[in-house]
């Protein structure tokens, strides 16, 4: 198990753990405001460091239409209408 510069702990598979990630946390992120499952906000936070949909997917063992549904459900829940702006809000909110 390895962590990444974005916080992210990684398991044996390479893939991105939930439970190790944010031990304890509830499946939804409400402490930076944003009102991201865990999840939305791990996807977001690969975002902004530059990753496409395939890298992200890959990084996180899940499928490219997944990632892609979970963007769409953050860009909604942040109310806004590109990943860059989604990502300044996160930024703003202290989450990205």
């Amino acid at each position: 198990m390895h962590g990444d510069p974005a916080g992210v702990v990684f398991g044996a598979t390479g893939c991105a753990n939930m439970t190790e990630a944010a031990p304890g946390a509830s499946h939804q992120n409400p402490a930076d405001g944003s009102g991201l499952t865990a999840r939305e906000a791990m996807v977001m936070t690969l975002i902004a460091e530059g990753l496409s949909t395939r890298l992200a997917a890959r990084r996180l063992c899940i499928g490219p239409r997944t990632v892609e549904k979970h963007v769409e459900h953050a860009l909604r829940k942040l109310q806004a209408r590109s990943r860059v702006e989604a990502v300044a809000i996160l930024r703003t909110l202290g989450g990205g």
